[in-house]
């Protein structure tokens, strides 16, 4: 299978799939931007949240996924709903999101070593 029968195969979905489907994204990317700039204001305003290992790692889980909803989300919807060079948004949206997914483990692991 080609990218161009990818491309309509996603194209030929019915008209409420699509709209269930924008609703969905919709809501992943506001529940996890605002969920996580709550907790990231929470750790900052909270002197005594800054102390705990086990912070760190809730604070860094925050960056990361705030960093998946505004560089990855957007690119997978756009890849999604008919962009004219989905495949090159595509690589770049993999790229991004397994940058992010390493950075996730790599600030974690480093934050155990630290304290």
């Amino acid at each position: 299978m080609t990218s161009m029968d990818n491309h309509n195969a996603l194209a030929d979905r019915e008209m409420s799939t699509t709209i269930i489907e924008c609703v969905i994204f919709s809501l992943m990317f506001v529940t996890a931007l605002v969920g996580n700039l709550f907790v990231c204001l929470a750790f900052f305003k909270n002197p005594t949240l800054n102390r705990s290992l086990n912070n760190y790692f809730i604070i860094s889980l925050a960056a990361s996924d705030i960093l998946m909803a505004l560089l990855v989300e957007p690119l997978t919807f756009g890849v999604f709903y008919n962009w004219a060079v989905a495949v090159q948004r595509c690589t770049l949206s993999i790229s991004r999101r397994n940058h992010v997914h390493f950075s996730r483990g790599f600030f974690a692991n480093f934050n155990a070593h630290i304290y």
